[in-house]
This record gives C-alpha cells, sequence and structure tokens, in this order.
C-alpha cells in the first residue's frame, strides 16, 4: 500500500534519475586516482580509477548514493566509459610523472562484465592505448560466478587483450 514515506522515496528517486540524467548529459562524471603503493617501498605501483560525481551544487555524490540508480536506468555504462575516457586522457601525464609501469584497475559491475557489447568496447579502448598490459579490471565474485558467456567469450577477449583481471571485494559474496 502506498504511504508518505513510500511517496517521499519515489520523489527523491525521480529527483536522483533527473539529475543523472542532467549529470551525464553535462558530462559530470570523472575518474579520480586513488593511489596503490608497496608497503615494503613506498612506491606508487598503481591506482585504482574511481568515479567521482560533483552535482550542480558543488556537492560530491557518494557512488553509493547513485551507482544502484544509475545501474536500474541503464546509464551506468556511459558513465564507466566517461571515466575510463578520463583515464586514458591521463595517462601521459600520469607516465611523466610516475613512468611508464604504473598500473591502473578499473572497476567493472557484473551487469557489465556480463555485457558482451560493453565489454568489447571497454577492451577495444584500452587495447587502443596500446598498453593493455596496464590495465586490471576489477570483478566481483558474482561476475566470476556466472557461467557460459562469461567464461567462454568475456575471460578469452580479456586475455587476448593483454588485461589483467582481479577479484574485487573477495570474501563478500560468494566464495
Amino acid at each position: 500500500f502506498f504511504n508518505r514515506e513510500l511517496g517521499k522515496k519515489m520523489m527523491e528517486k525521480n529527483v536522483l534519475e533527473r539529475e543523472l540524467r542532467d549529470a551525464l548529459e553535462a558530462r559530470a562524471f570523472h575518474c579520480a586516482l586513488q593511489k596503490k603503493v608497496d608497503i615494503r617501498t613506498g612506491e606508487i605501483v598503481g591506482f585504482e580509477a574511481l568515479l567521482r560525481w560533483v552535482d550542480r551544487h558543488g556537492a560530491m555524490r557518494l557512488p553509493g548514493t547513485f551507482l544502484p540508480v544509475a545501474n536500474e536506468l541503464g546509464l551506468l555504462n556511459e558513465i564507466t566509459n566517461l571515466v575510463v575516457g578520463d583515464l586514458v586522457g591521463m595517462l601521459s601525464r600520469l607516465d611523466a610523472h610516475f613512468g611508464p609501469a604504473v598500473h591502473y584497475s578499473i572497476n567493472v559491475s557484473p551487469t557489465q562484465a556480463l555485457n558482451m557489447q560493453f565489454m568489447q568496447g571497454l577492451v577495444r579502448k584500452l587495447r587502443d592505448t596500446g598498453r593493455a598490459s596496464s590495465f586490471m579490471l576489477e570483478l566481483t565474485e558474482e561476475s566470476l560466478a556466472a557461467t557460459g558467456p562469461f567464461q567462454s567469450h568475456v575471460l578469452p577477449l580479456l586475455r587476448d587483450a593483454g588485461l589483467g583481471l582481479s577479484i574485487d571485494d573477495f570474501g563478500t559474496g560468494y566464495s
């Protein structure tokens, strides 16, 4: 049954949906880099590409507050492509500062991992940098637990391109 609390939640979701679509059109999603450091040497060995959205009011939106809705609306692929585009655009500056041996991790949702068209585009974009081996895709256990197309098509695609693969959030789901 409908009640005021449910109505409030529905209205908030509708507002978020409109804001997400506007933010996508305005290209308000960006890549932030989190350092990966070798604790023995203190050397930066890589970065994880993180999604950041600064809304039109200048507020930073936490991914957990909007990613489920973006996924539900089918916007996650476009958002991911913007973030990966930002990362690829930064590579020459990052190489100049940290060297070409640094690796970059990119999170891929279970829905995306099973979407062959999305994965082919992502792999192509990373391969076209000429340094696919510098990239690691972080997939959750849920992605790896899916049988069929993932094992038969996506894993060979990643292997053939020279991309790395790591399990994100290991132990929180299926293991």
